[in-house]
């Protein structure tokens, strides 16, 4: 990944529901408005193995590269087999999901419904005691029928879980891109937007949530159509974790990881 960056540190971030790795060249003087909210990659290391030691015993945590090889048919290791059968055991984070997902289509060019295939797959493996394997097979089953952002998948799995939403309903692409891309220019978002709110009216009843996140203006509107329908509009809080690792070369390394808390109703 560094390489196809052409940097030795590289910051990740998800702006606007995506996912983005930035390659950054110096990192002289950038870390001081982190200071204050960094944990070092040891500690968030010990976190982690501590909640799957939780679990139970003799779970095994697969890195991104990992479960890579595997798929690209380069792991000779029989790891992936054994958990299989149910031999091994082991949990995926959502963040592995999110990176396997984006360097098989981003960086090798996989198709995307062959990297949901592949992935929702492993996840079936016997040995798989994610507690939340439904949720993610449901974020892989909606990124591969829906084009909705990856990030905003496990949003949605995450309202089906809190919620007690039994059916999502995505907005098909010509609803989204217009939501997605709103121009800067526009000097009025009203008559851009009326085929997206018309839509909402449409396909929701009295009663529904609706996830509503995106540009400023837009999801004012949107939110302000919400109520006028009788739907209860909700957002996603999040929690940013700024984690470093001083490399050998003696740069730092710094990732900003970001993890849905909650939804929060809209008020008035």
């Amino acid at each position: 990944m560094r390489q196809a960056l052409n940097s030795n540190i590289v910051e990740f971030e998800i702006v606007g529901g995506q996912v983005v790795l930035t390659p950054v060249k110096s990192v002289a003087g950038s870390l001081s408005r982190y200071a204050a909210g960094e944990t070092s990659l040891a500690e968030v290391r010990e976190k982690i193995w501590q909640e799957v030691v939780m679990c139970g015993k003799n779970k095994v945590l697969p890195d991104t590269n990992v479960i890579l090889r595997y798929l690209l048919q380069d792991n000779k290791e029989q790891f992936f087999e054994a958990v299989r059968e149910g031999a091994t055991q082991a949990v995926f984070l959502e963040s592995v999901l999110v990176e396997c997902i984006y360097v098989r289509t981003k960086f090798y060019k996989v198709p995307k419904g062959k990297a949901v295939a592949s992935l929702s797959g492993l996840l079936r493996y016997k040995g798989i005691m994610n507690d939340d394997k439904d949720a993610m097979l449901t974020v892989l089953s909606l990124y591969g029928e829906k084009s909705i952002d990856l990030v905003d998948c496990f949003v949605i799995a995450k309202g089906h879980q809190s919620l007690g939403v039994t059916v999502i309903i995505a907005p098909p692409e010509d609803i989204q891109d217009p939501w997605s891309q709103v121009p800067a220019e526009t000097d009025s978002l009203v008559e851009y937007l009326a085929p997206v709110l018309a839509w909402l009216g449409e396909m929701a009843a009295p009663g529904d949530f609706v996830l509503i996140q995106g540009e400023f203006g837009a999801t004012w509107l949107a939110v302000k159509e919400a109520f006028s329908l009788g739907l209860i509009p909700v957002y996603s809080t999040t929690r940013r974790q700024a984690v470093k690792e001083h490399l050998p070369n003696g740069d730092v390394e710094v990732r900003h990881l970001f993890s849905h808390v909650r939804f929060r109703r809209y008020e008035l």
